[in-house]
């Protein structure tokens, strides 16, 4: 039987519990593990009030630039049947200043920045409503 010193039990016992302690919740990806994007768009159709889902969106934040497609869902409402739902996400777990432009063949082009400031660990996610002007027939 081997007996320990109390300073050989006491240093054990740190190491145990040294390797026990939680990890860096920021290095596991997001916060607890989560990914957050930076801006989540719907688009709007001004006369219809329903949403667009076949836009095209662009999302440049310095050198970061990507095209965004909506994911659709399909979304069953009792009095109306089942309309599609649809949200554009950019900018997973990257804070910054986004120039957002909105392109449709019937609709006029809207530009704006959206802004997400950083959270701990991720970013804090800015959810935006664009209302699109149909185009003039000429």
């Amino acid at each position: 039987m081997t007996r320990r010193t109390p300073l050989l039990f006491a240093v054990t016992l740190l190491l145990g519990s040294a390797q026990s302690c939680p990890s860096d919740p920021c290095k596991e990806g997001g916060r607890n593990g989560q990914s957050f994007y930076a801006v989540v768009l719907v688009l709007i159709d001004s006369a219809s009030r329903q949403m667009i889902c076949d836009a095209e969106v662009l999302a440049v934040d310095g050198e970061f630039s990507v095209k965004i497609l909506a994911d659709v869902y399909q979304v069953s409402n009792p009095r109306t049947g089942s309309v599609d739902a649809c949200f554009y996400y950019t900018g997973s777990d990257r804070p910054g200043t986004y120039l957002i432009t909105v392109t449709h063949p019937r609709y006029q082009t809207w530009t704006g920045t959206i802004v997400a400031p950083p959270m701990e660990c991720s970013v804090e996610t800015q959810n935006v409503s664009v209302t699109l002007t149909p185009r003039r027939l000429q």
